[in-house]
């Protein structure tokens, strides 16, 4: 049986993640000024983000669920990584539809590695046709262009927010901050419990991740 962590060591991230969202903000969403940059000046600008984030009450309790808790304690340990961590399950859910014209050859070395490996069966709703990639499980973003980089951001995304179906609203409202504003449908839409093989899948990125940093 797993044992449970020493919750300690993720108290500094977590005061980071949920007090310092300038750390972690897209560039989308926030581009700071340089002469902003100044402790003061983070300092308002962290008020003012945090103000726009309805409040909630942040509770992980190890002692209650440590199934969902290890859920939740992964999200934090890779918080730094789940924009990439997104793109590799995107990738591998995707892979039909980027063979297609060798869309495939436009993604950074590492991307394409893991999409190699054989962790999904693709089946014939991964995919519209050979004209466009389709979010597997996010059809509220059907119709909407996107760049093929958050076409595969939001078909990895879709899968991550099932993985955490059960993460506290806090952590989530913050999560979104990390994703591109066109990506925000996402976390309003419905989510279910993930299937045995996308978490296999999630795991397997997370791995992969920590091993083999993006190049691009």
């Amino acid at each position: 049986m797993a044992s449970v962590p020493n919750t300690s060591q993720f108290s500094a991230q977590l005061q980071e993640i949920m007090f310092d969202p300038l750390r972690y903000i897209h560039a989308e969403r926030l581009l700071l000024p340089s002469p902003l940059k100044v402790p003061r000046a983070r300092a308002v600008m962290n008020r003012i983000l945090l103000g726009s984030i309805p409040p909630s009450p942040l509770s992980i309790d190890i002692t209650a669920s440590w199934h969902s808790c290890a859920r939740h304690m992964q999200l934090l340990k890779q918080w730094s990584r789940l924009p990439y961590i997104c793109k590799l399950v995107g990738a591998q859910r995707s892979r039909e539809c980027l063979a297609w014209g060798g869309r495939n050859l436009k993604l950074s070395p590492v991307v394409r590695n893991f999409m190699a490996l054989p962790l999904w069966q693709a089946d014939d709703d991964d995919c519209f046709g050979s004209d466009k990639m389709r979010f597997s499980s996010t059809s509220e973003m059907e119709g909407i262009e996107l760049s093929s980089e958050l076409q595969l951001q939001a078909a990895g995304l879709a899968c991550l927010l099932n993985w955490q179906i059960a993460a506290p609203s806090t952590l989530i409202s913050r999560m979104q901050l990390m994703f591109h504003p066109e990506l925000d449908k996402l976390f309003a839409s419905r989510r279910r419990q993930p299937t045995y093989p996308e978490l296999i899948l999630i795991l397997q990125a997370i791995e992969y991740a920590k091993n083999y940093p993006d190049d691009v």
